[in-house]
């Protein structure tokens, strides 16, 4: 019996011996395929699989944002994109800021935080028609549907963690995102300085009356004519996500570990290009587990047709 117990314990010790030895082969395998290939290639195989979810890589800042007509703009907004957040391990800051402009019901929102294992930001514009029976306190309620090409906007921000840039995004667009891979944050660590630019001066007030009802002061927004210049840090609206305490922090809890697995794994190589690439290579259930933040809005909405220009 005892003759048993020491084979065993020899045949474990071998094959912990070789699982390493392996371990190390395919590490040394993963880095020399990420060296072979060139900055084009990687690129064009992230932009492979980032394309169909929404999104694309930018070589200049190391990060992944949305493009003008990924899928997710033909599903609008609703409230439970913001509620159910937190089920896909998105632990955000939202604020919705609606106001009225000929007719119509408008909403611009703004959101940041911990989006799986990715620190983002993001800044949308929607509209939505007023229904007949419409009361105050209604708007929260309405579908909103991406605004069409003639309606896009000259949007910019850039976003502070713990008061160092991070990310400085502009465009004219619809849904402004980025996301920087491997960067774990809190919601309250962020700030988002943002600069919309209107096609008229009344809609640009009208907007910046919307701020004021949402709680914003003069030193946090800045109405100039044509444009509005916002201060987003803390949240003045409540949050729909803080009901679900125990879920935000078991995912922040999880969205943490897997940012310092990312980190880990990848240390050999600077910049994220490379450290995505390599997880390819080498940890396939983690570079996917990298795309979480694809999932946003991946719930049910309407579906509609919005020309391409």
């Amino acid at each position: 019996m005892r003759e048993i117990f020491i084979y065993i314990g020899i045949l474990f010790l071998i094959l912990v011996i070789l699982s390493f030895i392996i371990a190390v082969f395919r590490t040394k395998w993963a880095v020399k395929k990420v060296k072979q290939e060139t900055e084009e290639e990687k690129i064009q195989k992230l932009d492979e699989v980032l394309r169909p979810f929404g999104f694309l890589y930018d070589p200049g800042q190391d990060i992944m944002y949305s493009r003008l007509h990924p899928w997710q703009r033909n599903l609008g907004y609703e409230k439970a994109f913001d509620e159910g957040a937190v089920l896909l391990s998105m632990v955000i800051d939202c604020e919705p800021i609606y106001f009225e402009y000929e007719g119509r019901r408008w909403l611009i929102e703004l959101w940041k935080g911990q989006y799986g294992m990715t620190t983002g930001a993001e800044l949308g514009v929607y509209r939505a028609e007023k229904p007949e029976d419409f009361k105050p306190g209604d708007e929260r309620n309405l579908h909103y549907d991406a605004v069409e090409n003639e309606d896009l906007l000259q949007m910019q921000y850039v976003l502070y963690r713990d008061g160092e840039e991070i990310i400085r995004r502009r465009a004219r667009h619809w849904w402004l995102t980025a996301f920087e891979p491997g960067l774990y944050s809190r919601p309250e660590n962020l700030t988002m300085c943002v600069k919309i630019v209107f096609p008229t001066e009344r809609m640009c007030y009208a907007f910046f009356r919307g701020l004021l009802d949402a709680g914003y002061r003069s030193r946090e927004a800045y109405f100039g004519g044509n444009y509005v210049t916002l201060y987003y840090s803390l949240p003045k609206l409540k949050q729909p996500g803080r009901k679900y305490g125990i879920l935000r922090w078991l995912a922040q809890k999880n969205n943490k570990r897997n940012c310092r697995l990312y980190q880990k794994r990848t240390r050999v190589f600077v910049s994220d290009l490379d450290k995505i690439t390599f997880l390819r290579y080498r940890y396939p259930l983690l570079y996917r587990a990298l795309f979480g933040f694809t999932r946003w809005r991946r719930l049910r909405g309407r579906k509609r047709h919005i020309p391409e220009v």
